[in-house]
């Protein structure tokens, strides 16, 4: 069939250059004062011309119909068309890949949707290669909440100059929701009361109390948010017997020598 259309685009332009042709000798003939070629002669000729055009413009349209090809340079995946083979609209005759940028799409929980924003980092990793790990961003994600799995579609995209990742494979993604770092301290060094929780630090050679918010707890340690300078000593054992204002000593401290008379 493609032949048939190729042959019938080839006589269609013979065709429409004959009537050019034919035009062109009318139109000199009759500026040179040729009585024989009359007005109806050459509107006759100008008429098979634009049949001619509107033929060959069909004959292209047929041919471009039945020619396949690829939306986007890629690379090629097997098969299983041969050639004689029948084509219909619908017929998958081979997948075409661009893999110089991947796209992966993932469900965020619904507890998770508030560190969404487009061009946020997201942390990718593939058990294809294992160890490592790498970066996307996210270009696009839905405007609601799903109501049955009460997650949010998310779609980011990773640069692959490489090519190191395949279409098709399974990612882990780890958004982080990054922060200024937090004061930890030991368990024993939080102390509670009817107001809360609270920490005693060292102010000047005095013990001084400050109520802390408790952000996180992982073993035997909490994280905490608490407006401390950087390096302030915290006491961390035997807090619940201070007074504010009562003298205390750094224990890792050096002892000063008495001097020698």
């Amino acid at each position: 069939m493609p032949r048939a259309a190729t042959l019938s685009l080839e006589t269609a332009q013979s065709e429409l250059e004959q009537a050019s042709a034919t035009v062109a000798r009318y139109e000199r003939l009759q500026q040179s004062g040729n009585s024989t070629v009359t007005e109806v002669t050459i509107s006759e000729a100008q008429l098979a011309l634009r049949l001619a055009e509107a033929t060959v413009a069909q004959a292209e349209l047929v041919l471009e119909d039945l020619t396949i090809r690829a939306p986007i340079s890629g690379k090629l995946g097997l098969s299983d068309v041969n050639v004689g083979d029948f084509l219909t609209a619908n017929t998958p005759i081979v997948t075409l890949d661009d893999s110089s940028a991947l796209l992966v799409e993932f469900e965020l929980p619904e507890r998770s949707v508030g560190y969404l924003s487009l061009g946020r980092e997201v942390t990718l990793e593939t058990p294809a290669t294992t160890g490592l790990f790498f970066k996307g961003e996210i270009t696009s994600f839905d405007s609601r909440i799903d109501d049955v799995t009460r997650s949010v579609t998310v779609k980011v995209q990773v640069e692959n100059p490489d090519e190191t990742l395949w279409p098709g494979m399974t990612f882990t993604a780890r958004l982080s929701n990054m922060s200024d770092p937090l004061i930890v301290v030991p368990t024993t060094a939080i102390t509670w009361s009817r107001d809360g929780a609270s920490i005693w630090f060292e102010d000047d050679g005095k013990a001084q109390s400050t109520p802390v918010t408790i952000l996180h707890r992982r073993d035997e340690n909490v994280w905490l948010d608490v407006d401390l300078p950087l390096g302030t000593l915290v006491i961390t054992e035997g807090a619940h017997k201070l007074r504010a204002g009562s003298e205390i000593t750094d224990v890792n401290a050096p002892v000063q020598q008495p001097e020698q008379s």
